[in-house]
């Protein structure tokens, strides 16, 4: 069935699409949702694109990148429910949740890349001349393409404002570090005064997947070239008050 909308999309891209060429490697950039909801954008959408690319001779490639952190979390609602959060994190995981909201090549016409690897650390460090960073870590796969089209829905923000195309640019082209600095006017830190490695068993050390966590003294140490957000040694640092939330930024 064809709707409103659709008819709707098919002359925006008529018209958006001039800068393709025959041969063109083209990334399309979209998000394909968090599990447990029904914000995103339907694939029939996405394939309306992929159709205008082709059309013009491209080449075209789904791509996204990882959310924020390393592990699923899962809550207990009642006995017999548990929600799963934060499914995006990891290639295997995001694969699935792309997979059963209709991402599949089958379907749209074209491949899904994830463009920031399994874990969503691979990058090419950028000088920039920003206002709040001087580099960014730009994901590797995005090299890969000539032309770069975003596809986004709004969303409202925690913060009183909407995302759509600048930041699946902006944040959704840089990787898990940029991810966080970008949310953030400060990273994750340790207060000396009551950690004490007397008082634990390194649980921080040993939760950290990238290894930014050392000992020194009598306390641990995060190295914030090295931190992602995941707030896994948060979790699990037995000692209430020894690893201190980020400052959000704009409040």
């Amino acid at each position: 069935m064809v709707t409103n909308n659709l008819v709707k999309t098919r002359l925006m891209l008529d018209t958006i699409l001039d800068n393709i060429n025959s041969g063109d490697k083209v990334g399309i950039k979209l998000h394909v949702g968090e599990s447990h909801n029904t914000r995103y954008l339907r694939h029939d959408y996405i394939h309306e694109v992929i159709k205008a690319v082709k059309s013009k001779g491209g080449i075209p490639t789904l791509i996204e990148t990882q959310g924020i952190g390393t592990k699923i979390h899962h809550v207990d609602i009642t006995e017999d429910y548990t929600v799963s959060l934060g499914c995006r994190k990891k290639a295997s995981d995001h694969g699935e949740i792309a997979r059963l909201h209709g991402f599949l090549e089958s379907i749209v016409g074209a491949p899904l890349r994830f463009i920031d690897g399994e874990d969503g650390f691979e990058g090419k460090q950028v000088k920039i001349n920003g206002l709040s960073f001087k580099d960014v870590s730009v994901v590797a796969g995005l090299y890969d393409f000539e032309k770069i089209i975003a596809v986004s829905r709004f969303k409202g923000h925690i913060q009183a404002d909407f995302g759509g195309a600048l930041k699946q640019i902006g944040i959704g082209c840089v990787t898990k570090i940029n991810k966080f600095l970008a949310h953030n006017e400060s990273m994750l830190s340790i207060n000396r005064k009551k950690c004490n490695i007397t008082l634990c068993k390194k649980e921080c050390m040993k939760a950290c997947a990238v290894g930014a966590i050392e000992i020194e003294g009598e306390s641990s140490v995060i190295d914030a070239s090295k931190c992602i957000d995941c707030f896994d040694c948060r979790r699990t640092c037995p000692v209430k008050g020894a690893i201190n939330r980020p400052t959000p930024t704009g409040h």
